[in-house]
């Protein structure tokens, strides 16, 4: 991987040509692709807590961020802790938004790698290891571009096509089959999302 895809050009290539890329990123280490997730969040992280912070952005309505690690991240920082110091708001904003794309994957890429379980008959933590990889390199759109304030989750819904296509590539499932996993992942995410959301407004 590293000859064929530099580091430091990774991102570039697979949002040009993310099926050819995806082909190589097949056997990474689930440390390799949650280090490629939390080096480029950064560029969002840090983007999304100046935008917010110097300029108002609200990343809690969902039309201006790229993921639910963000909308996570301006709740916490300015709705539950009510952060007012500007250092100290920035800070806060960049760790939640870490966390969150850390928790994100820990939680999506066993989700995902049940759902394929279904369809390919592969050792678990190969399909683990495959479905990490999916998840992070999948993230790619929303990790560079999710700090831009956009009309209709347009990153995020990007981000979910470059994962379906990860897992197309990256998992040996069908066009079809990639599509429905992403559905199922989704649907039993938001759902989990959703009920975490309700608990934690029920006892606090």
């Amino acid at each position: 991987m590293g000859e064929k895809n530099p580091r430091w050009r990774l991102p570039g290539e697979i949002l040009l040509r993310p099926l050819s890329v995806y082909e190589t990123l097949k056997t990474c280490s689930i440390f390799s692709s949650l280090s490629y997730l939390l080096a480029l969040g950064l560029t969002t992280s840090i983007l999304s807590g100046l935008l917010a912070a110097l300029v108002g952005v609200d990343y809690q309505n969902p039309s201006n961020c790229g993921g639910s690690a963000q909308i996570l991240a301006h709740w916490f920082t300015y709705t539950w802790v009510g952060e007012t110091d500007l250092i100290r708001s920035i800070s806060l904003f960049i760790v939640v938004n870490e966390i969150g794309y850390l928790l994100l994957a820990l939680m999506s890429a066993p989700l995902l790698a049940a759902a394929s379980f279904l369809f390919v008959k592969e050792a678990q933590t190969e399909l683990l290891r495959s479905a990490m990889s999916a998840v992070c390199y999948g993230m790619t759109p929303g990790l560079v571009l999710g700090w831009v304030p956009n009309p209709f989750f347009i990153f995020g819904v990007l981000a979910l096509g470059y994962q379906a296509l990860a897992l197309w590539k990256m998992m040996g499932l069908s066009a079809a089959k990639s599509v429905l996993v992403c559905v199922v992942w989704l649907v039993v995410f938001g759902v989990l999302q959703d009920l975490a959301v309700f608990i934690f407004d029920f006892v606090y």
